[in-house]
């Protein structure tokens, strides 16, 4: 679970936002159009053991699948998944869901896109 991530949106050259997430031991650069990003607002109602991810953006040119975790030690944590799909997915990570919740938001705000 990481808990220090750092988060910065920036356009692409083809209209879409690239929301950088880092921590203090990784970067990972994922980009959507913005329509897509507002939906993360959601991410709570993405129940993993219900297969109810969102299929935002793309990452390595994999999609990146967002769920809320289904762990109950993990309260407030959401899992990205990158890879084919959300049940063979390659890279796996987590994060609060503030920081989700707040990419939707900076999306939403966000100009030109």
């Amino acid at each position: 679970m990481v808990d220090d991530v750092r988060l910065d949106l920036d356009a692409t050259a083809h209209g879409e936002i690239r929301v950088t997430l880092m921590s203090p031991s990784w970067l990972l650069h994922i980009e959507a159009p913005r329509a897509d990003l507002e939906r993360l607002a959601g991410i709570a109602d993405a129940d993993w053991n219900a297969r109810r991810s969102l299929a935002v953006g793309t990452c390595m040119n994999s999609s990146v699948y967002w769920s809320a975790d289904p762990d109950p030690n993990a309260a407030d944590q959401a899992t990205l998944l990158i890879g084919h799909d959300a049940e063979t997915w390659d890279i796996g990570i987590t994060v609060p869901q503030t920081t989700v919740r707040k990419i939707a938001e900076l999306a939403a705000q966000f100009p030109g896109a």
